[in-house]
């Protein structure tokens, strides 16, 4: 520990920090010890906890290819995808209906592993999915690009990783995809379950994408991953990408790589 932790530590020795609510108190404690808890409703708290976090190590992330794999996708209870194998990671939603279940469940799926935050940016705005990442301290973002319009207002955002279909948007956006190579990390919606072909005929006309993202337990044919197993390559197997953890049985479980 450094100089900011001893800081953070004198703060809670004084007045400000004996008039905090329990609740807050706690959650800098939590810091203390190294827990990441979700943002204190106190400003002096918050000040406390930035620098605590301020004080940490930073872990580089890794790749932006490798930060758009084996990713699974949650909506209103996340905590479902505690269950996911240690390397995958967890995006919450940035839906307002489901915030008090995301910051419910941030914590622990942050303890577990990498965390993002998803939203559609022409649907709750591109400065909620910044401000949520920023509570639950997500270690990034991913912005929809199911439309064309959803491409452009993603690119207008600063995305870096994507999830999307490249067969909705014009031929430019395929070209400025393909021009923008590696600085952006695209997923490749490969929806069998609402009428897209498997993934072993699945296009994404020359978009180098990341993985495909698997659509489990909901739609028109709500398949699980053994409807997919058949029809998926090893190798797009192994790094695919799954949309929706509360959707997912059993044995689909089981299967994810």
């Amino acid at each position: 520990m450094g100089e900011l932790h001893d800081i953070a530590v004198a703060f809670t020795q004084t007045d400000c920090y004996e008039r905090l609510g329990n609740i807050d108190k706690n959650k800098i404690q939590a810091e203390l010890r190294g827990e990441r808890r979700p943002t204190a409703g106190a400003l002096f708290a918050r000040t406390v906890i930035r620098l605590v976090r301020l004080d940490q190590p930073t872990v580089p992330l890794p790749p932006l290819t490798e930060l758009g794999r084996n990713v699974m996708f949650t909506a209103w209870d996340p905590a479902k995808a505690l269950r996911c194998p240690s390397h995958w990671k967890v995006a919450v939603s940035a839906d307002p209906a489901y915030d008090s279940a995301v910051r419910a469940a941030a914590p622990a799926l942050k303890q577990r592993g990498l965390l993002a935050v998803w939203g559609v940016q022409t649907q709750v705005g591109a400065q909620r999915i910044r401000d949520l990442g920023a509570a639950v301290g997500a270690d990034y973002l991913i912005f929809q690009a199911e439309t064309s319009e959803e491409y452009d207002t993603a690119m207008a955002a600063g995305a870096r990783v994507v999830v999307g279909n490249p067969n909705s948007w014009t031929d430019a956006q395929r070209a400025d995809a393909i021009q923008r190579g590696t600085s952006v990390a695209h997923m490749f919606e490969v929806y069998s379950n609402e009428g897209s072909p498997w993934p072993d005929t699945a296009s994404s006309r020359n978009v180098p994408i990341s993985c495909e993202v698997l659509g489990v337990g909901w739609g028109t044919n709500p398949y699980q991953l053994k409807d997919y197993l058949p029809h998926t390559p090893p190798g797009v197997w192994q790094t695919m990408s799954v949309y929706l953890a509360e959707n997912m049985n059993d044995e689909s479980w089981g299967l994810l790589p």
